[in-house]
């Protein structure tokens, strides 16, 4: 389990290095969420009833695209990716429901361009310090968040943005992309694929090595889950043991259902057979109590708009829980309980 001065560490590190980069980008992306952003409200327990592919682009999925093609139902499965993951899966034919970017430096012109125009089928789901190229060029709808860490950061990318809704910060976007679809959409379960957070001999991402980076990355050579020899870097290492922690100690408990399907890395999370969990799949009617929770749940979240102020950011920051006595449903909330 990572001790809480390596956590505190390694968010100094990063706010040294990219404070000043994120500052620029947080006022860019604040005006596009204040212009097209949608709320977390929007996407609150969509995926109860479906299951979550989680795809990273770890080099073993390179292993897995053909399983997902050959069995991929959109009724049933709902496909959740990481940015660089965008090229392999629209290639393949495979339309993702949402994408997550959060890197400041994630290049716009190698990862999105090429495939900007199948956007206008995907959400977005983009960290406030993130890439503004990828928000502005953009053809879908886009859910905002800010990074919630142990240094107090949001505080400053809220301030700054005007945008005040959060997640817990996970050190890496393959890891972001399991906190959004955990915390907000709520799947009956979850299957990762592409999370090895280490390469052999490989590729360092699936299809693609830039500049030879499995080589000056690999800083650790040990023994995977799977009992072969790999290689990994630092920060892959630190972002593995976070989602492991993550998963005992936050989503285990709250009975989600998260199974590594990658057939290769260095994660320490329940593994199961890709093909086998799809298949057996059923879709499942929500009950009326779920129902319940949805609409209270969806009255219970805060957002703060730009003309509010500082102090009212401050104040719904120090909250511990929103105190709401009115709950209200949409026209729009009514049709979509309806048809579930």
């Amino acid at each position: 389990m990572l001790k809480k001065e390596e956590v505190l560490a390694q968010s100094e590190a990063a706010f040294s290095q990219w404070g000043p980069t994120w500052d620029s980008h947080a006022k860019i992306n604040g005006e596009l969420y204040r212009e097209k952003g949608v709320s977390h409200k929007d996407v609150l327990y969509k995926g109860i009833g479906k299951q979550c592919i989680c795809v990273s682009n770890g080099p073993s999925l390179e292993a897995q695209i053909e399983v997902l093609k050959e069995n991929y139902n959109p009724e049933l499965q709902f496909i959740a990716c990481v940015d660089k993951s965008l090229g392999t899966l629209v290639d393949a034919g495979l339309t993702p429901d949402l994408l997550i970017v959060c890197d400041a430096s994630v290049d716009y012109e190698t990862w999105m361009k090429p495939w900007e125009d199948a956007t206008k089928d995907i959400m977005l789901g983009c960290c406030i310090t993130a890439n503004p190229e990828w928000s502005k060029n953009w053809k879908g709808p886009i859910c905002f968040f800010v990074n919630k860490d142990n240094i107090d950061s949001q505080i400053r990318y809220s301030q700054i943005s005007g945008c005040g809704e959060m997640i817990p910060a996970g050190s890496n976007v393959g890891n972001s992309v399991i906190i959004f679809t955990t915390q907000i959409m709520a799947f009956d379960e979850w299957l990762l694929i592409g999370y090895d957070y280490c390469w052999g001999e490989d590729n360092y991402y699936a299809y693609n090595d830039p500049a030879g980076k499995r080589h000056w990355m690999k800083h650790i050579q040990m023994i995977d889950q799977w009992g072969r020899i790999v290689n990994t870097s630092q920060n892959l290492l630190f972002s593995a043991r976070w989602l492991g922690d993550y998963y005992k100690m936050i989503v285990q408990e709250k009975g989600c259902n998260i199974y590594n399907c990658s057939g290769f890395g260095i994660l320490n999370m329940p593994r199961l057979k890709f093909e086998r969990k799809l298949k057996s799949f059923e879709k499942r009617k929500i009950t009326d109590k779920e129902k319940q929770m949805i609409i209270m749940k969806k009255a219970d979240i805060a957002t703060i708009r730009p003309d509010q102020g500082d102090e009212a950011l401050q104040a719904e920051l120090k909250k511990p829980v929103v105190d709401v006595t009115v709950r209200t449903i949409s026209t729009e909330d009514a049709a979509w309980l309806q048809a579930l």
